[in-house]
């Protein structure tokens, strides 16, 4: 957590490197599931609109796989 100090706590520190560390492996994973149901990587992008693109992205994600 930032203080007026401009002092940053561990706590908030290790949580920011986990979502950097994590984040790029989600993203990775969700480009390969979509681009195995037949669909464009960047659909993702669905997922910056609050609530529907979430929707909208559980729909894609669980459309069957194209040979």
């Amino acid at each position: 957590m930032a203080t007026p100090n401009g002092v940053i706590g561990v706590g908030s520190s290790l949580a920011s490197l986990w979502v950097i560390g994590t984040m790029i492996p989600t993203l990775a994973v969700g480009v390969r599931r979509l681009r195995d149901a037949g669909r464009r990587w960047t659909e993702l992008f669905w997922l910056l609109i609050p609530i529907a693109g979430l929707i909208v992205m559980a729909i894609r994600m669980s459309e069957p796989s194209k040979a």
